[in-house]
Parts: C-alpha cells; sequence; structure tokens
C-alpha cells in the first residue's frame, strides 16, 4: 500500500483502504507551500521547503504514482554511505514518508 521506499507500489499510505486521501494525491495536488507544511510539522523535515519544490518540479514532467519514484526524486538513488561496514543516517525519503502517512491517515487528529 505503499508505506516503503525500498519497493515499489502504488503512492497510497492509507492505513483504512476505504480513506479519501492518498498520498500521491498530496505530492501530486497540493500546493508546494502545503507539502512543506506537513514534511515540516509531521516529519521534523530540516529541508521541507527544498523537498516539496523538487517534488513540484518533478510532477509538472509527470505524476508521482509509485513509491520508488517519490524516493528517487527525494535522492534515494543516491550512494549510501557507510561508516565500519554499516550504513550511517536516515534514509533521505524516511521523514517525508513518515510525514505523508501521517497526514494522509490524520494519524494527529485524534
Amino acid at each position: 500500500r505503499g508505506f516503503s521506499f525500498m519497493r515499489d507500489g502504488p503512492l497510497d499510505m492509507r492505513m483504512d483502504p476505504s480513506g479519501p486521501l492518498t498520498a500521491a494525491d498530496i505530492v501530486n495536488l497540493w500546493s508546494e507551500e502545503e507539502i512543506a507544511r506537513v514534511i515540516f510539522e509531521f516529519g521534523e523535515e530540516p529541508k521541507s521547503r527544498s523537498i516539496a519544490r523538487k517534488i513540484c518540479q518533478a510532477r509538472e514532467e509527470a505524476p508521482i504514482e509509485t513509491t520508488l519514484q517519490l524516493s528517487h526524486i527525494l535522492g534515494g538513488n543516491k550512494p549510501k554511505i557507510y561508516i565500519k561496514g554499516r550504513k550511517a543516517g536516515l534514509h533521505p525519503a524516511t521523514l517525508t514518508f513518515q510525514a505523508l502517512r501521517i497526514a494522509v491517515n490524520a494519524e494527529l487528529n485524534v
């Protein structure tokens, strides 16, 4: 259902498949400012504005429909940094995917 940025799938992220909003709706239809706000507030991502800008630029070329599309836009195709044989730091898509999941499922509107 589009929760993973490591495997390709539809950009959905709904816990309840009957929910009205998908992650694809957010990245393809919302304004750059709203996308940046969601990424900053729900993902605590300091680069939220530049990420929102990248998303909006990419969607001008073609709709963002899959998790791997979004992951690559966010830098998920960059080589990983290794320290003592282990991956260092978060994947570039982690906080944005977290923010989109929270927004799609209204997880903080309890």
